[in-house]
């Protein structure tokens, strides 16, 4: 079973056994690679179009979905166009939280290494950086500007620097 609609982006799991994908159809899509087969779908009919998926690092792996008999990824972030995010548990296959980071479009989400930080692209021209060390009380810890939307962001896989490219014409380096 694919989606009904635009396929906005699809992850790979560290281990590079599953992928999940998000779209206009509002359901996260799980994929076992190994076998070639759809696993399970997340029904998020309930917010916007997704534009974006993420993987928490720390939980990469780490418990067993009983149902598909394979191991899933735990915690996945989701960037909405309404400028939402929202966080997933990937094994209970429910919404954990939603926060509102960006006035418009949430088009890129990225983990920091540990997990701790999500860093946020948002068509009204801003980077937010999230701590979600606590679900349940989300708080924007810093806030970047570029010139124009920002269209991607991506932590860098072992230094504490963000990368970002922008409808600005630019791709920058930031040392939140």
């Amino acid at each position: 079973m694919g989606h009904a609609g635009s396929i906005n982006s699809i992850k790979v799991v560290s281990d590079g056994s599953f992928a999940m994908s998000v779209g206009t159809d509002k359901y996260i899509r799980i994929w076992d690679v190994r076998a070639k087969a759809h696993v399970c779908s997340i029904d998020g009919t309930a917010y916007t179009d997704m534009n974006e998926i993420a993987f928490a690092p720390q939980h990469s792996a780490e418990s067993s979905d009983k149902t598909a008999g394979t191991q899933l990824a735990g915690l996945a972030c989701v960037g909405h166009q309404d400028g939402s995010m929202t966080f997933w548990d990937l094994n209970m296959r429910k919404c954990l939280a939603q926060y509102m980071a960006h006035q418009s479009e949430t088009r890129g989400v990225s983990f920091n290494v540990d997990g701790k930080y999500l860093a946020s692209a948002g068509f009204d021209s801003q980077i937010v950086v999230t701590d979600t060390s606590d679900l349940e009380n989300l708080v924007t810890v810093k806030t970047l500007q570029h010139e124009d939307k920002v269209v991607s962001v991506k932590w860098h896989p072992h230094l504490p620097l963000l990368l970002s490219t922008s409808a600005d014409k630019t791709a920058r380096i930031w040392y939140p």
